[in-house]
Formats: structure tokens, sequence, C-alpha cells
């Protein structure tokens, strides 16, 4: 994302996209990496390993159950995919609902020498 933004005509992407779109985006996406990166990866550890350890005993104590566990993960897939898409729309809203305020404290704060002047 920093090589695309870096990469941005000028007179293109910063002069239609107000800066605290910008700061918004940069800050959530490290907040993430610092904060949920490592917790997340530990739980899906912990939950692969779990279901892993449920279905092969499933499997060993019930044998049909082989049968029906194809069609449980397409259907838990799709469902899955349709949740993301609707978690990515809330999120996008979310940051643009957010940046409006973001810009203003970024101008307000990059023009408070001409507001103590006056």
């Amino acid at each position: 994302m920093i090589e695309r933004v870096l990469n941005a005509p000028i007179n293109i992407y910063f002069d239609t996209t107000p800066i605290g779109r910008i700061m918004n985006r940069f800050s959530k996406d490290l907040q993430q990496i610092e904060t949920m990166f490592n917790y997340s990866v530990g739980g899906l550890y912990v939950a692969t390993y779990l279901l892993i350890s449920i279905v092969v005993i499933a499997i060993w104590v019930v044998p049909w159950v082989a049968i029906i566990f194809p069609v449980m993960l397409i259907c838990v897939i799709v469902l899955y995919k349709l949740a993301i898409d609707a978690t990515k729309e809330v999120s996008r809203i979310e940051s643009v609902s957010k940046s409006p305020l973001l810009a203003f404290l970024s101008e307000t704060i990059s023009g408070s020498s001409t507001i103590r002047a006056f």
C-alpha cells in the first residue's frame, strides 16, 4: 500500500483524496499489525489443531461423517466469503466516515501558526 501511495500521481491522487483518509488508513493498518496479528496467528494455530483433532476423532468413531464433512466444508466456505465481503464494506464505511474528522484535525494542526498569528 505504501508503494502505491508513493507512486501515485500527485495531481490525481493527493488532490482528490483528503489527508485524513490517507492518515486513517495507514494508522489503522499499523495498529492492526502491532496489536492483533500475534494474537490472530496464535488463535489460528489453536483452532486448526483443534479442528483437525475433532474431525479425525469424529471420522474414527462414526465413519459416515466422512461423507457429510465435505458438504459442510463447502457451506462454511461460502458463508465465510459472504461474511468477509460484508465486513470489508462495513470497514470501508467506518473509514470514510472517520476521515473528515481526521482531515479537520490535521489541517487545524498544520494551520495553527496562522491561527495564532490572528
